[in-house]
């Protein structure tokens, strides 16, 4: 019986402090023009080939030179342009938070986008471009067997550090914050059926290969989620900032207008 109204008790708390927390949040996102978020984009991309390759042996190399060969032998990231890719990405972000009607630029104090009463920089520490290779297994059940088939499908994950702090505010935190997504190629026919005139089971797929086309697509794409990810970061703050450390963390969706919580859509903090 104790534990029941105990229970019952800590719901009730939660749902409260939800509540208050969406409240806070509302008349967060009723006035948009009041926040100002100064870009800081990375200078350059990190690109880094995980796939093994049957090479020469280059134990007694440096590893700068390892790290080069493997480089070259990449199939896609060797040919993005950090240039093209950042500009995509960093374009797509600012222009998601105007969306949302708050104001984004590079350059401080510039005339079109002076501080406001809600102003933060958001320093993007360090990006990464990683080529990798991942098993996907096909399982169909035919009769009472089950029949497996290992693929090999290309991927290519972009990784983003970054620091998100008030305007001016001298005190950073220790750990940065993180958050990563991928690409790989795609997997339109995988099935499994009977060798005609046999009981032998045989297996057949096709795959739409990445691009680097595809790769700048998610440039784009990764801007404007994670754009999502830092609007919602700042109205957190706020939320916290009046009503104290311990309220959920919301998501805001632009779109339908509604206040999620317990979403995995936010940056991790390492």
């Amino acid at each position: 019986m104790f534990k029941k109204l105990w229970l019952m008790v800590f719901l009730a708390l939660l749902l409260s402090a939800c509540n208050t927390a969406k409240k806070t949040g509302m008349a967060f996102n009723q006035k948009p023009a009041n926040v100002s978020i100064f870009v800081v984009p990375p200078t350059y991309i990190k690109k880094t080939n995980l796939k093994k390759y049957p090479s020469a042996n280059l134990r007694h190399k440096s590893q700068t030179y390892r790290d080069s060969i493997q480089f070259y032998q990449s199939n896609y990231i060797k040919y993005i342009y950090d240039s093209i890719f950042l500009e995509n990405f960093v374009n797509a972000y600012m222009d998601e938070i105007r969306a949302y009607g708050g104001r984004s630029c590079l350059d401080v104090g510039a005339p079109q986008c002076q501080p406001t009463e809600i102003s933060y920089v958001v320093n993007m520490l360090h990006s990464e471009l990683k080529e990798y290779v991942i098993k996907y297994t096909d399982a169909q059940q035919i009769g009472r067997n089950v029949y497996e088939k290992d693929i090999p499908l290309e991927a290519v994950s972009f990784h983003l550090w970054l620091e998100i702090h008030p305007l001016n505010d001298t005190i950073m935190d220790e750990t940065p914050l993180y958050t990563e997504n991928f690409i790989r190629d795609e997997l339109p026919r995988s099935e499994f059926f009977f060798e005609e005139g046999t009981d032998k089971i045989l297996h057949v797929h096709s795959k739409t290969p990445m691009n680097p086309e595809k790769i700048y697509s998610m440039a784009d794409k990764l801007g404007r989620k994670y754009a999502t990810y830092t609007w919602d970061y700042i109205m957190n703050e706020y939320i916290r900032q009046l009503e104290g450390q311990n309220t959920p963390y919301l998501r805001f969706d632009r779109k339908s207008g509604e206040y999620l919580k317990k979403s995995k859509d936010k940056f991790s903090r390492l």
